[in-house]
């Protein structure tokens, strides 16, 4: 493979540019074949992970028996001892409640991500944060992440943040 003058060793005159040479040539249209496959496969594998995200019918089920539930008496934990107001927590059970109906109507009719995001932004702001105490303010948006994870949503775009601390810290300034 290399020609030899003196104690130096060269190249052949046909293998000096190895872009051009058939072999090589050959060998990077290989390369490109399997990084397009893998790239192929990549975009598939993500494309039916997100699809299963949503399934409606699973989201539809987790929905449905969240309904049974009470979301505001004291846990079994023993760290949270419930809303103290009987009538606020009839109050915020009615109004949780109807969110999760408006989270099934809306799963019903094939949601997106960010109509998912929309609702719960539309559903959380209807639950004043004047008239909670903390830990109740904590348990409301511990509640509506139970929600997202019923039907599969990885995150709020923000609604919960801004909801419980006046800003999404994820857009925040970075110049800050």
């Amino acid at each position: 493979m290399f020609e030899r003058k003196g104690n130096i060793r060269y190249l052949p005159k046909q293998h000096i540019n190895s872009y051009q040479h058939p072999s090589r040539m050959t060998e990077l249209l290989t390369i490109k074949y399997y990084e397009n496959i893998t790239i192929i496969f990549l975009l598939l594998v993500s494309f039916f992970t997100w699809a299963d995200v949503f399934d409606k019918e699973r989201a539809l089920i987790n929905l449905e028996s969240m309904k049974t539930q009470e979301y505001f008496g004291p846990d079994s934990y023993g760290l949270y001892n419930g809303v103290r107001s009987h009538t606020l927590k009839i109050h915020l059970e009615t109004k949780y409640q109807t969110a999760i109906t408006e989270f099934i109507k809306h799963a019903k009719s094939g949601a997106t991500e960010r109509s998912y995001q929309k609702l719960v932004a539309m559903r959380i702001i209807l639950f004043n944060r004047d008239t909670l105490d903390t830990e109740d303010e904590e348990r409301v948006a511990t509640n509506f992440e139970k929600i997202m994870d019923a039907i599969g949503l990885y995150s709020s775009g923000g609604a919960l943040n801004i909801w419980m601390y006046g800003f999404d810290p994820t857009k925040a300034n970075k110049a800050l």
